[in-house]
């Protein structure tokens, strides 16, 4: 199973109960074995207070705990409230959010990938959390980034 340049895929379990599979993502860097842990930036709706939105919190412990489980070094922006942008509809808040929001990654990236590279950054986000030229600064410098959305 490939998708990401520098990654490959490995089938780890099916959770036919949710209806989805665990795979294993490895990194292939020329100097290393393809079985190195990577280190994960995840953005999947983490709030360090609570909102009147119903669920949010629910695939944060699955990423979590099944990315360490299989290796890999978990990492979040701190003090990001990313559930916050689910609050707004649409409009100068939200603009205003996304702003906020995606400078503080961008600082994260920029002070923590120099010192330790991350492998990846992979979200749970909203259309409208998305902010795209903050996703292409990633890629270019060198992260890959997934957005795992289900909306049914």
């Amino acid at each position: 199973m490939t998708g990401l340049p520098g990654c490959h895929f490995e089938y780890i379990r099916d959770l036919r109960h949710y209806n989805l599979k665990l795979i294993r993502i490895m990194s292939e860097p020329s100097n290393t074995s393809p079985s190195s842990p990577m280190r994960i930036l995840l953005s999947c709706l983490q709030s360090p207070v609570q909102h009147a939105i119903p669920a949010y919190e629910f695939w944060r412990s699955y990423f979590v705990q099944g990315l360490t489980e299989v290796g890999h070094e978990v990492v979040e922006v701190p003090s990001v409230d990313w559930a916050e942008g689910l609050t707004y509809q649409s409009g100068s808040e939200l603009d205003c959010w996304r702003a906020r929001t995606w400078e503080a990654v961008d600082n994260f990236v920029r002070r923590e990938h120099p010192r330790k590279p991350i492998g990846l950054f992979l979200s749970y986000l909203y259309p409208k959390q998305v902010d795209v030229p903050a996703i292409k600064e990633l890629q270019r410098l060198g992260i890959p980034c997934v957005n795992f959305f289900c909306d049914n």
